[in-house]
């Protein structure tokens, strides 16, 4: 898979030559920062690919999202530590491939006078220009800038592949991105522990695996993403090797023992589940998959202690009732920095919020440095851009939901409901995962997944419906499934 997509990749010599030309110019300025070498090298080069192969753009982005670099030149005991262009506020390499790519994908955007917004997808942009607003007033615009930008990146690179993005043949190539991705972050968590043993996964006395590129937390979401895919694919009828495949993710996205992202996979796989077949069929899978779920999950509780340790911070002494359950729980500080937040929120205009951004410094007054997000994006939301901000997101993940139910519901088959089934579980997991972490600022490893397989939902079905659309001689080219 990887050999195909280098053969395919033709970004070209030109392309090349303009981008270690950028990476010479900057190394002799920044010649004592090589992480600024890097940074400017590959921002560049994804900039000069995206001004001239649109599509290859979005499937770099793919694959790039597997190898996130966050964590070069950072200060081990400070996460929230941003190496790069310090005088200027400070990022990191992902900070400055994000602008770079926001901005470029903008401007190609906007060149092309093709852009494509399914009706389902408005409301969300109505949300973003809200949040553009909301920076005008806020206290730390540079941080307001930074969120809404993760907010923008993967609606632009969904428009992108909605405006770009011709033939099935694409969205094949696209999705072997996507997984060759998620195979090199298996590779390198891989040569992590064989280097370092169990030892360099060890965070506050717990092994929480990671591929060491990127914290467990945006890891365990991004394994999630493909644990998704794949399980659609192979429960959708494709290839055992989907199933390996998923069972490969799902493994690693919970040995990072982030808890949101247990219940985000248990839901998913119940997502999935309901929506094949129909009738009884239906039912009796949804139920069976609860009950192997449920079975599951109940057993690995009572028998490791890990993970008694986890979800209580103490081992069991015997059964707990539900409420024993959730009195118990360890929400590992959550609660305090909630109603830190919330307490500061009412001092501003509850309709209208602190401005976007605002939650931050109060976070960096408050607590520690290892702590950098709310851990809550629907309290972040209320924080910064008021009741006004909090219902246009939920109104505009309401319109997303609507769309993908409408499009799997068109599907005669499951075949073609396939990215729509992948939609609606990613979309289920990203508001479940919102309640207690920080899916905006996991753009690069969780959100554009999801926007992305949404764009390629709405294009199965515009095609579907009308065989003849498109540009001439690219109309739904035959392609084997992912060979």
């Amino acid at each position: 898979m990887l050999r195909q997509i280098a053969d395919n990749s033709e970004v070209g010599v030109k392309h090349l030559a303009i981008m270690a030309a950028v990476g010479t110019s900057v190394s002799v300025l920044a010649i004592y920062q090589p992480i600024q070498v890097l940074a400017f090298t590959i921002a560049v080069g994804i900039g000069v690919v995206s001004l001239t192969r649109k599509t290859l753009a979005v499937k770099l982005m793919l694959l790039f999202g597997g190898i996130p670099l966050e964590q070069l030149g950072q200060d081990p005991n400070n996460p929230a530590d941003k190496p790069i262009l310090r005088s200027l506020g400070g990022t990191t390499v992902d900070g400055l491939i994000l602008v770079t790519v926001c901005l470029v994908f903008t401007i190609v955007l906007v060149r092309s006078r093709r852009l494509h917004v399914p009706h389902g997808m408005v409301p969300f942009l109505v949300f973003l220009s809200s949040t553009a607003l909301a920076i005008s007033y806020s206290s730390a615009r540079l941080d307001g800038l930074r969120l809404f930008l993760k907010l923008a990146y993967p609606v632009l690179l969904a428009l992108l592949a909605l405006s770009f993005v011709k033939t099935k043949k694409e969205i094949d190539s696209a999705i072997k991105y996507w997984i060759a991705g998620a195979l090199l972050a298996t590779a390198s968590g891989i040569t992590l522990y064989i280097v370092h043993g169990a030892e360099a996964f060890v965070s506050g006395g717990d092994v929480r695996y990671s591929s060491g590129l990127t914290y467990y937390g945006q890891f365990s979401m991004y394994m999630l993403a493909a644990f998704v895919l794949c399980y659609t694919m192979w429960r959708t009828g494709k290839r055992a090797r989907y199933g390996i495949l998923s069972m490969i993710f799902g493994v690693q996205a919970a040995l990072s023992e982030t808890r949101i992202t247990w219940a985000a996979i248990a839901v998913a796989m119940l997502v999935v589940e309901a929506t094949s077949g129909t009738g009884l069929r239906r039912h009796l899978r949804v139920l069976g998959a609860a009950v192997v779920i449920g079975v599951f999950s109940l057993l690995i509780l009572w028998n490791v202690p890990q993970v008694q340790q986890r979800m209580f911070r103490s081992e069991l002494e015997g059964p707990l009732s539900a409420a024993e359950g959730v009195e118990r729980l360890d929400l590992s500080s959550r609660g305090i920095l909630w109603a830190t937040l919330y307490e500061d929120y009412l001092l501003h205009n509850h309709w209208l919020g602190g401005g976007l951004g605002s939650s931050l410094p109060v976070i960096r007054r408050d607590f520690p440095p290892g702590v950098a997000a709310p851990h809550n994006e629907y309290l972040r939301l209320l924080h910064d851009t008021g009741i006004a901000g909090c219902a246009l997101f939920v109104i505009s993940v309401a319109a997303l939901f609507e769309l993908v139910i409408s499009l799997v519901r068109r599907c005669a088959s499951l075949g073609e409901a396939t990215f729509s089934r992948v939609s609606l579980a990613l979309l289920s997991a990203y508001v479940i995962t919102a309640v207690t972490d920080n899916p905006f600022d996991y753009y690069l490893v969780f959100s554009q997944y999801i926007f992305f397989v949404i764009a390629v939902s709405v294009l199965v079905d515009k095609w579907r419906s009308n065989p003849t659309s498109g540009t001439p001689g690219l109309r739904m080219a035959e392609s084997k499934d992912l060979d």
